[in-house]
């Protein structure tokens, strides 16, 4: 992690977001900006305003579970997510893998993997990020618009 990274951690309880962004904020070395939001619809808010570089995501909020905003993200967003939750039912890891989560902590966790896991992430997703539009003859791919364009020079053009 050389550059700073922005954190959304969406947790209802305030302990774990003071622990949680207390020991980020202390082994980040000033690289770490994290945003705390104490329900799942300022959650959503906060991720229509801002660029992520990571989601850190309680499952049973108020207002909006993780599970309904987890699926909102990946509508438009390919940011990785972590759930941290209480949740430890096999059928509930499974649904959150399905949703599209990069991975799934049971509480209590250790905040010292938490942060591992974290930096793993950053570092597998900087290398995996959007660099531009990318063009083989008549494909045109477009990552960050999750869009491919076909036969994009004749009158029939085909999109996805």
């Amino acid at each position: 992690m050389n550059d700073t990274v922005r954190i959304l951690f969406v947790e209802d309880d305030t302990q774990i977001q003071e622990v949680v962004n207390d020991y980020f904020l202390a082994r980040g070395a000033g690289r770490i900006q994290m945003d705390c939001a104490a329900d799942g619809i300022e959650g959503e808010l906060l991720v229509k305003q801002r660029d992520y570089d990571l989601v850190l995501l309680d499952i049973m909020l108020p207002g909006m579970d993780g599970f309904f905003l987890c699926r909102s993200i990946r509508r438009h967003s390919i940011v990785p997510i972590i759930f941290l939750t209480a949740r430890r039912q096999e059928e509930d890891k499974l649904y959150g893998y399905r949703l599209g989560c990069d991975d799934y902590m049971v509480k209590p966790f250790s905040v010292a993997e938490l942060f591992a896991k974290t930096q793993a992430l950053l570092e597998r997703a900087k290398g995996m990020q959007a660099t531009g539009v990318l063009q083989s003859g008549a494909i045109i791919l477009d990552p960050a618009a999750f869009r491919v364009t076909v036969n994009a020079g004749s009158r029939r053009q085909l999109s996805y």
